[in-house]
């Protein structure tokens, strides 16, 4: 059902339930034979126990302690190890404002700003921006003490000097950079 709505659709589960329950006493109406019903049962709930096989052979099976979820989170999602590289020196004593990392928001521990929506949305902080320090300006009027940037950057401008007197890099790996916004 979900693969014929709309991009939000998910905004439309709470009704559900009721549309299922629609649903079986139409069924229920339409034939008088229960196996009928319970095989059309059957037959609606097919794709999706399919599906569900599908998504555990490809991604591996659910993890259940916090080292599995730890993998699974850093294979799943390659900017992850810098969000987790701040909660684990930080802990929740930090706030990140982050360029095209958006999915990791509910990972982080600390306040994570950076979306295409908000006051501190993409285009509302990038635009205009004359230097690195213009950017960090803004950056700290947002409250942010570090830089996330991915691997496809998007930064606009090079990671030069004039960027490092305002910026610091404390953490790297190949898909990701974190940066300390100097005082």
């Amino acid at each position: 059902c979900f693969t014929f709505l709309p991009a939000d659709g998910r905004y439309l589960e709470p009704i559900l339930p009721l549309s299922s329950l629609a649903v079986a006493g139409s069924l229920g109406r339409w034939s008088p034979d229960r196996r009928v019903v319970l095989a059309l049962c059957l037959l609606v709930f097919l794709p999706g126990w399919l599906y569900a096989g599908y998504r555990m052979k490809r991604q591996g099976l659910l993890p259940v302690t916090p080292a599995q979820r730890e993998i699974y989170l850093s294979r799943s999602l390659p900017y992850y190890s810098a969000v987790a590289w701040l909660n684990r020196t930080r802990g929740s004593a930090y706030t990140v404002w982050a360029l095209h990392a958006e999915n990791l928001a509910y990972l982080a521990k600390g306040r994570f700003l950076g979306d295409w929506y908000g006051p501190a949305g993409f285009p509302r902080v990038l635009a205009g921006l004359r230097n690195p320090e213009d950017f960090h300006g803004r950056l700290r009027r947002l409250g942010a003490d570090y830089l996330l940037t991915t691997e496809n950057g998007g930064l606009p401008f090079p990671e030069d000097d004039a960027f490092r007197s305002w910026f610091v890099p404390v953490y790297a790996d190949p898909h990701a950079r974190v940066y300390g916004l100097r005082p």
